[in-house]
């Protein structure tokens, strides 16, 4: 009866223990493997993006965040997809893809505010 713990079997870590360990690199690596299972959502890759970075491993999380910036930026979510290339100019600052693509989705964003001033404008010229 004292020794009841000793029959427990012993269940691997949560990611989100190993990351209360510190332990970034397993958590990383548990999360991949969970991902590899199913279809991985944003919310996903981006939380594996940030393990990585934590774990010392920020030239692995590029291409993730870049990946991730790309589809928000796809499905009309730029703000998002803004976010994402901020993140990954902070891993790498001068990655010239990066910006190039932050400053295209700021342009992008831009222009309809502009075209529709234009239109109001020139709508109410007409009337007058």
């Amino acid at each position: 009866m004292g020794l009841d713990w000793m029959r427990r079997t012993i269940r691997p870590l949560t990611v989100e223990e190993l990351v209360a360990r510190g332990k970034y690199a397993e958590a990383a690596a548990r999360l991949r493997a969970q991902l590899q299972n199913g279809s991985p959502t944003v919310a996903d890759r981006t939380r594996l993006a940030e393990l990585l970075v934590l774990a010392g491993r920020a030239a692995e999380a590029l291409p993730i965040l870049i990946g991730v910036s790309d589809e928000l930026a796809l499905y009309g979510f730029r703000d998002e997809a803004l976010d994402a290339l901020r993140r990954a100019n902070t891993i790498a600052p001068g990655d010239v893809p990066t910006r190039e693509r932050f400053l295209a989705l700021l342009q992008s964003k831009a222009a309809p505010k502009i075209a529709g001033k234009k239109r109001k404008l020139a709508g109410t010229g007409a009337r007058g």
